[in-house]
């Protein structure tokens, strides 16, 4: 987790003389690892905190949904822009950044936008109408089926969660609803990336916990690249 504090930079003799054997010990293992990020096996890393929202921790498994659903719709982007070779789109390099890396941060933005209004929807005592039930039924069905039994296996989660994960967004959905009818705007003026949601997104506190989110290999989980 990024967090900046000021650090006395006096280091007694004896402590110089650990941190410089560490360090040779690390180039030392880098070197013979090739230099290569060391990544989570899923039901590995399903339990590491990766996501900080107003306090509230979530897993790898609180936002396995959201790293499938969006492995998923860049595949089917990849598939369309090379069918013979969609590893090509995700090893792209666009707008300054990789494809892959600009999607894996897009979860980030995903998971944080429906936790704040989530707890929104809690704390008004939202609850999903019979409307939304039969809705939420269809897009579980819906997201399982393209998803597959080889996909959630490699999640390693089970379809509850996944399932549980989309109520979540559902009820987020309805928080998001009224919190905009409050303020006299439109729905869409609190999706990710909008000025409105933008400026309610200062008024509460995130972080990403990067010494375990870097090790999510985001593109080669759901789908083999």
């Amino acid at each position: 987790m990024s967090v900046n504090k000021k650090k006395d930079k006096r280091l007694p003799l004896r402590f110089t003389s650990i941190v410089l054997l560490c360090v040779t010990i690390a180039v030392a293992v880098a070197l013979r690892s090739g230099g290569r990020k060391t990544y989570y096996t899923m039901p590995e890393a399903l339990d590491k905190t990766v996501i900080v929202v107003d306090g509230t921790e979530l897993t790898v498994q609180d936002v396995a949904f959201y790293i499938a659903y969006q492995e998923q719709q860049v595949e089917k982007e990849a598939y369309t822009y090379n069918p013979k070779d969609t590893g090509e789109y995700w090893r792209s390099y666009t707008n300054g950044t990789y494809i892959r890396t600009e999607a894996k941060r897009a979860v980030v933005q995903m998971v944080v936008h429906d936790e704040i209004f989530y707890q929104f929807a809690k704390e008004e005592g939202l609850t999903l109408e019979e409307a939304d039930e039969t809705y939420l039924a269809n897009a579980q069905y819906d997201f399982l089926s393209d998803l597959g039994e080889e996909g959630v296996a490699a999640l390693g989660v089970s379809e509850d969660v996944l399932k549980k994960s989309m109520e979540k967004i559902a009820l987020a959905e309805k928080g998001q609803q009224l919190y905009a009818k409050e303020h006299a705007l439109e729905y869409d003026d609190y999706s990710v990336g909008s000025p409105a949601y933008t400026q309610l997104l200062e008024e509460h506190d995130y972080s990403v916990v990067d010494e375990n989110w870097n090790r999510v290999h985001f593109g080669s989980i759901t789908v083999n690249h």
